[in-house]
């Protein structure tokens, strides 16, 4: 029997798209961040400040000192042709992860990425000497980047949701998506997994789940956290993740903050 329009597996990515590419999101968002992993039984923190600018898309990391930064970046790293082979600091961690560079709206492809609104033109555009063609319409063309598949009906944390498995057809290391979990009222995204994060190894090497969070009617990235061990030269980060806390919306966030800040790209 054919799908119907609420168990068909395209309609409800469309939807998906829908609902991300139609959110308005406040004009400014901050958050925490925390970066953590494990290494040889211990456990690894470092805490990030993400501030989110809607007008221009711009997001600025910053790091945050903690009471134990004096201790654990003490002492003396020896290495061979970038390789660390002894540190006398045994507090040091083995390695420093990835900043959060990820905005707190990432839609990690699902849609598009919010355009930046442009800035007003320093005088007035001219006139045309003569009409314009009168437009009678238009034609939208989109590739299908995936093929999408129903899993089933998954019940998470805030509610059901189906579970759509995608398969990419080309470029799938730009088409990252793999899994997603779209809410069966409302169609926010729930859930996600994809393959890699951030450009180049170890980060793009292993898959990604992303959860989020609703707050104040909008859902927004609560955690993304690796689906297998960070193989680095000098060690390995296990269970890796960056917990995304503390969402407040300022009225204003001051220039400065994003005068190094990088406009929005697609993870």
């Amino acid at each position: 029997m054919a799908a119907t329009a609420v168990d068909d597996p395209e309609a409800i990515f469309a939807r998906a798209r829908e609902v991300w590419s139609a959110r308005t999101d406040p004009a400014f968002i901050t958050c925490g961040v925390r970066v953590r992993y494990e290494h040889a039984g211990r456990i690894f923190d470092d805490w990030y400040q993400d501030s989110y600018r809607a007008a221009d898309a711009r997001l600025a990391v910053a790091a945050l000192p903690q009471p134990e930064d004096a201790k654990r970046l003490g002492g003396v790293v020896f290495s061979i042709f970038g390789a660390k082979v002894f540190d006398t600091n045994p507090d040091a961690e083995p390695v420093v992860l990835a900043p959060p560079q990820v905005p707190p709206n990432d839609a990690f492809g699902i849609a598009p990425p919010p355009t930046p609104v442009p800035a007003p033109p320093i005088a007035p555009v001219p006139k045309p000497s003569a009409s314009p063609l009168r437009e009678i319409g238009f034609v939208v063309q989109r590739e299908r980047a995936y093929r999408i598949e129903l899993v089933g009906v998954e019940t998470l944390r805030y509610g059901d949701a189906y579970h759509l498995k995608l398969t990419p057809l080309r470029d799938p290391e730009v088409n990252r998506l793999r899994e997603l979990w779209i809410a069966k009222v409302g169609a926010a995204t729930l859930r996600a997994v994809v393959a890699g994060l951030f450009n180049g190894p170890p980060y793009g090497s292993v898959s990604w789940t992303i959860d989020y969070v609703p707050i104040e009617g909008r859902y927004y990235v609560q955690q993304i956290r690796a689906m297998a061990p960070l193989h680095f030269s000098q060690a390995t980060a296990v269970d890796a993740r960056f917990d995304f806390v503390d969402y407040r919306f300022p009225d204003t966030i001051p220039d400065y903050v994003f005068t190094e800040a990088r406009e929005f790209k697609s993870s």
